[in-house]
């Protein structure tokens, strides 16, 4: 499974459940997302949230989300 397969198993559907949260980042940080975004063909905002589920799983502070 490549990691674009891999996101799309991991992120959580288009419900209506999700909110939306707002962060400040630097130029250089935005720029570097928003390319790594559209390499992946993705939103910066679905990069963002994958990001987030991510290193949320890793820290054991949320389960796995449902594939």
């Amino acid at each position: 499974m490549d990691f674009v397969e891999s996101l799309f198993e991991l992120m959580p559907s288009r419900s209506g459940q999700n909110v939306g949260i707002s962060t400040y980042v630097s130029p250089e940080v935005k720029e570097a997302l928003e390319k790594w975004a559209a390499e992946q063909d993705r939103s910066l905002s679905w990069l963002m949230a994958k990001i987030l589920v991510d290193a949320l799983e890793n820290q054991g502070r949320l389960g796995k989300q449902k594939s």
